[in-house]
């Protein structure tokens, strides 16, 4: 008798009852390989204890489980051998931040140029105001630039408007 023979007979022996014949095939195995004894006793009690479990029915769906736990496990596999590595990481971040990078770039930009051009047009007002003011003082006497701040002045006079005087203006405006 090989090897064979007696993972032969364990094999059965998890499938059912041995026969009369392979029992005694198995005692005579057993008698001429004494270390392969321990073997079958772990094997025949492992067997006897599954015997004493009640059997499990399946559910209905039970295929269907286990085709998508495969599925599943697949699926982790690919992604596991598509893990890229650091430089596929950074082009990935740079490809979904990309836009947001080109609206912030466009916004500073735009920003950039407005802030330029509210100084450019201040500079410009102030170099109008000097240049009229030289023209001024330059064309004039000096006389007149004595009374400056009395002609100030006038132009900040709040005049109060009398009530008989608006509803001579409305009448008027009639």
């Amino acid at each position: 008798m090989d090897d064979s023979l007696f993972e032969e007979l364990i094999e059965n022996s998890w499938r059912r009852r041995l026969t009369p014949e392979e029992e005694v095939q198995l005692q005579s195995w057993l008698a001429s390989h004494p270390a392969d004894a321990e073997r079958w006793e772990a094997e025949s009690g492992l067997n006897q204890a599954l015997e004493r479990l009640k059997p499990v029915v399946p559910s209905s769906n039970f295929t269907a489980q286990v085709l998508r736990l495969v599925e599943l496990e697949l699926l982790a596999e690919r992604r596991a051998a598509q893990t890229p590595g650091l430089f596929g990481r950074l082009a990935l971040a740079f490809r979904m931040r990309g836009r947001g990078l080109a609206y912030a770039a466009l916004l500073l930009f735009a920003s950039g140029i407005g802030y330029h051009r509210y100084r450019e047009n201040t500079h410009h007002q102030i170099a109008q105001g000097i240049h009229a003011f030289s023209t001024v003082a330059t064309g004039t006497q000096p006389e007149v630039l004595v009374d400056f701040d009395t002609v100030r002045e006038f132009s900040q006079v709040v005049v109060d408007v009398n009530p008989t005087d608006e509803a001579l203006f409305v009448l008027l405006g009639q």
